[in-house]
């Protein structure tokens, strides 16, 4: 996920802290937080602390990196609550079936039923359980069933979430790469100053001009 540029301009930057979430100066100054309804500023604030605090960006590029870590980490934690939420919300169509396969008759439509379990109801919870234990099933076969009657969907989620975390070891690898860079760059320019001032110890010059 790229950084957004709020209004074509890209703030100052210095070394940041977990401390500076709010600072114009650290990439999540440029863009609002990746936030959906119902998430929460302060878990991902949390998220952004931790990363902050393990990471030390150096630079404004790797502070950019981070951003794309933190955001395609958040999206990777999203993903897997909207999976779990998705199995919990298809549980009702697990007792539906369940209850189908065992010839369970109730007062209303098996619909109803499912719909009357997925509410919470205590009664109904507890004479489905008693109908699993008599076929010697568990909830674990429920959520089998629950699984089974939205597979396509959940081998969706688990290719996006494949790809998002791919997404993030990449961000995570270039931080190390230009890390690496960096240094390579500090190390070169050093070794080329030294090089020089043997060469002008050789000569008996220092940068032009007589030796002292």
């Amino acid at each position: 996920m790229g950084v957004v540029m709020l209004n074509g301009k890209v703030p100052e930057t210095t070394s940041v802290s977990p401390q500076s979430l709010d600072a114009p100066g650290w990439p999540g100054g440029i863009a609002p937080a990746p936030l959906l309804p119902g998430e929460d500023q302060s878990d991902y604030n949390k998220l952004t602390a931790r990363f902050l605090a393990a990471a030390k960006p150096r630079d404004f590029i790797e502070e950019i990196l981070a951003r794309d870590v933190i955001d395609l980490s958040w999206e990777v934690l999203r993903l897997r609550r909207l999976r779990a939420g998705l199995l919990r919300v298809a549980c009702g169509e697990g007792v539906r079936s369940v209850a189908a396969d065992l010839g369970f008759r109730s007062m209303g439509s098996l619909y109803d039923f499912a719909a009357t379990w997925m509410s919470g109801d205590n009664a109904t919870r507890k004479e489905f359980q008693q109908l699993l234990k008599r076929a010697g099933l568990g909830m674990e076969d429920v959520m089998a069933e629950a699984l089974s009657s939205k597979i396509d969907t959940f081998e969706r989620f688990d290719r996006m979430l494949a790809s998002a975390e791919a997404r993030r070891n990449n961000a995570l690898r270039e931080i190390d790469r230009h890390r690496e860079t960096l240094g390579a760059a500090v190390r070169q320019a050093i070794d080329e100053v030294q090089d020089a001032e043997f060469q002008n110890v050789e000569t008996g010059e220092v940068s032009g001009g007589p030796l002292t």
